[in-house]
């Protein structure tokens, strides 16, 4: 099969006790709380204050500090953040940031000099590339292909021809395809709104006309295939048959989940706010600009939520969290007081350098623009 760390963040986000959120607000008016977890701060709070050694970093909305952070510190301490050094220039008449792999337009007005760039993980996509899409086709083609999601939607390359061929290519290939995040947008459903340059319905008929080539995971040479991931949090909704019965019995029922909690809500209205999905894999956790604790499949940032993927479901293939280069490693089983070496875990959503993909039969991951090892 072919397929495309834990512990930075000083603050873990905790989910939001069951009921919580109906009373705190109006205590928090009369009431002096020393304390309260960052997630239920974020997800209730009206403004938010960061502070730093007895000084105040930044004040402001959750939305407005999470988006549009004054200090690296509170970018880090908000959640998953790249923090890019980068130059703002003047080119032809516009003001364009040049950061290491690309040159992007900025709002005119913006001071020219050199800058740092925040970029969350879900600002960051390296989608709707053809040519990547070719080259992972045409290695080894006889062998079962793994796209882990995201077709479209690309941040650095703005071209909807460019990203339907791309789409197009995927679609007509023999390939088995996982639902991403990005991908799930253009559905009826919309469990999200779209993050991409193009609105809702620009990709709509295709995804709509091929839903049945997509699955949420797949199992596949022993490992368990999603976009971005099952965590502890996931598989304990999962009973001991199910774990019992190994990948493919903990695939079928993810996809047999997925089909429950993917319903329509208002398909021809876009609302106003935000939406986020049905169901405890449709989740977005808090580091990733949502209400939740943990993430789900489409959404899990492992390092932002300070946890591990699951070893209770075996190992695991998962992209959605940008790295550097592709990752991987070893979930962790505590027992009897020993932290015993559980299951391994890739991480094949690398952005720089790269169009990477992991080969099960030779167990490496292949960089396909030199042919090289990783």
């Amino acid at each position: 099969m072919l397929a495309p760390g834990i512990g930075r963040n000083a603050i873990k986000q905790l989910p939001i006790c069951q009921g919580l959120e109906q009373h705190l607000p109006s205590q928090h008016r009369c009431e002096k709380l020393n304390f309260i977890p960052m997630g239920e701060a974020m997800s209730l709070g009206h403004d938010l204050i960061i502070m730093r050694g007895g000084r105040i970093e930044q004040a402001g909305t959750p939305l407005e500090v999470y988006t549009r952070p004054a200090t690296p510190f509170v970018a880090t301490f908000l959640g998953s953040a790249n923090l890019l050094e980068g130059e703002c220039i003047r080119s032809q008449g516009h003001t364009m940031l040049r950061l290491p792999f690309v040159e992007l337009p900025v709002p005119e007005g913006t001071p020219v000099g050199p800058c740092r760039v925040m970029l969350r993980p879900e600002d960051i996509s390296i989608h709707g590339d053809a040519a990547m899409a070719r080259a992972f086709l045409d290695y080894h083609p006889q062998e079962t292909h793994v796209a882990l999601g995201d077709l479209v939607d690309s941040r650095l390359k703005v071209d909807l021809t460019e990203e339907m061929k791309c789409l197009d290519l995927m679609l007509q290939s023999s390939a088995l395809l996982l639902w991403g995040n990005h991908d799930l947008a253009y559905l009826p459903e919309r469990p999200w709104r779209s993050f991409g340059n193009f609105d809702e319905l620009t990709f709509r008929d295709q995804y709509q006309a091929n839903r049945g080539r997509f699955a949420a995971a797949c199992a596949v040479d022993g490992w368990l295939c999603t976009h971005a991931g099952v965590s502890s949090h996931v598989a304990k909704l999962m009973s001991t048959e199910t774990l019992a019965g190994g990948v493919k019995t903990i695939a079928t029922w993810i996809n047999a989940e997925f089909a429950q909690q993917l319903r329509k809500l208002n398909p021809d209205v876009v609302a106003e706010g935000p939406r986020y999905g049905f169901g405890p894999l449709f989740q977005i956790p808090i580091c990733r600009g949502g209400h939740h604790g943990f993430g789900g499949i489409f959404w899990c940032d492992f390092d932002g939520e300070q946890t591990q993927p699951s070893p209770a479901v075996g190992p695991q293939i998962f992209g959605h969290c940008p790295v550097t280069y592709p990752e991987r490693g070893k979930s962790f089983i505590l027992h009897d007081g020993e932290v015993l070496e559980g299951p391994s875990w890739l991480n094949m959503n690398a952005l720089y350098d790269g169009c990477w993909i992991y080969d099960t039969k030779t167990d490496q991951i292949v960089d396909l623009k030199t042919g090289r090892p990783h």
